[in-house]
């Protein structure tokens, strides 16, 4: 009974699938292979006198087959488990936009076409020159970009984006783009660029100020001198005012537990909903628990997080980049005209438009 369960309520099990299940063992073979180094010293802790395990050994490419039907206790983070996945973090944030569809119909590319008239518009490029695109993701702008005849090079972490990126330039016959899998700390392309775009949270990505600095610093020294640079951050002023659940992971680590699982990132991309993110008031650090479900990986769940910036913060981090500032607005999704106030619901990205020093 417990397995027709399993089939009818868990995505990666069905009838094919191997279970063991008898007296002191029940597991079953989802061939999802984990390191199984530490599961001797969990068991420890999570078992008792009075709570025995009674679910056996586990090996490679297996799990534990057992459904919870009442509430359990979670256990504590201890401080080491808080720092080897604050270590982490940045690669479970690398997994999870590795694990996002974006595809046309998602909330976060609805917009392509305005956007790419714009960023022509802001930067004053012209059919030939070239663009640099940091964190070009599966290269929706970069594409329409060399629609309009302009030169572009698309950087992105995740290799599977750039493949789709350089499939769908050849399927759509789009000549002028080239994508390469790097990371956009550090990649050097030995050219200086016309212009250059980092859209949507690639400043942003990682949590420490230093790393994202290091992303406007390599993308201010690949512009030539005058250049123009078109970067946007996620808008920490309304976050704060949108957020319900606030808190130090310093003094309170075990909140993280408290989160509740979406699939936002897969579907909405509404990271702003209040319901699904924790703030950490004391380093702007925003906690989200994302559900992957789609595609042929097996369903997945990530401790997700992400920087935000005050409208002072990234205009100075551009500063310290060698950028001039030209202009900054709060702005929405596709509206980058419209200047809004930085507490408008609508006004979840911050638009700073730059210039290389000459």
């Amino acid at each position: 009974m417990l397995f027709r369960l399993g089939c009818a309520h868990v995505p990666y099990v069905d009838a094919q699938t191997e279970i063991d299940v008898g007296a002191g063992r029940s597991r079953i073979r989802t061939s999802f292979f984990l390191d199984h180094s530490d599961v001797g010293r969990m068991l420890e802790r999570a078992t008792t006198a009075e709570k025995p395990w009674h679910l056996g050994k586990i090996q490679e490419g297996w799990e534990w087959f057992a459904f919870t039907f009442s509430d359990q206790d979670q256990i504590p983070l201890s401080s080491e488990e808080i720092a080897s996945m604050l270590e982490a973090s940045d690669q479970v944030t690398r997994q999870a936009f590795a694990r996002m569809l974006l595809n046309d119909d998602h909330a976060w590319a609805r917009h392509t076409v305005r956007e790419a008239q714009r960023i022509i518009e802001y930067c004053r490029i012209v059919p030939g020159q070239s663009v640099l695109d940091f964190g070009c993701g599966k290269g929706r702008h970069s594409i329409a970009l060399a629609r309009s005849g302009m030169r572009v090079t698309g950087i992105d972490y995740v290799p599977g984006f750039v493949a789709e990126a350089r499939s769908r330039a050849q399927q759509e016959g789009v000549s002028g783009t080239e994508f390469v899998a790097a990371d956009c700390r550090d990649v050097n392309l030995d050219e200086c660029f016309d212009a250059a775009v980092c859209l949507y949270d690639v400043v942003g990505t990682y949590a420490g100020r230093e790393e994202n600095t290091r992303v406007l610093a390599n993308l201010s020294g690949h512009l030539k001198p005058g250049g123009f640079a078109l970067i946007s951050v996620m808008n920490l002023t309304l976050t704060k005012r949108l957020a319900r659940h606030v808190f130090s992971l310093q003094r309170e680590p075990n909140r993280l537990l408290e989160l509740r699982p979406s699939n936002i990132m897969e579907t909405s991309g509404d990271i702003f909903d209040p319901d699904y993110f924790v703030l950490d008031e004391d380093e702007n650090l925003v906690y989200r628990r994302e559900q992957f479900t789609s595609g042929r990986d097996i369903p997945s769940e990530l401790i997700v997080r992400d920087r935000r910036f005050s409208s002072e913060e990234i205009k100075a981090m551009c500063n310290e980049a060698g950028l001039d500032i030209v202009w900054g607005r709060f702005v929405g999704a596709g509206r980058w005209d419209d200047s809004l106030d930085e507490y408008d619901d609508r006004a979840k990205e911050i638009l700073v438009l730059c210039r290389r020093a000459s």
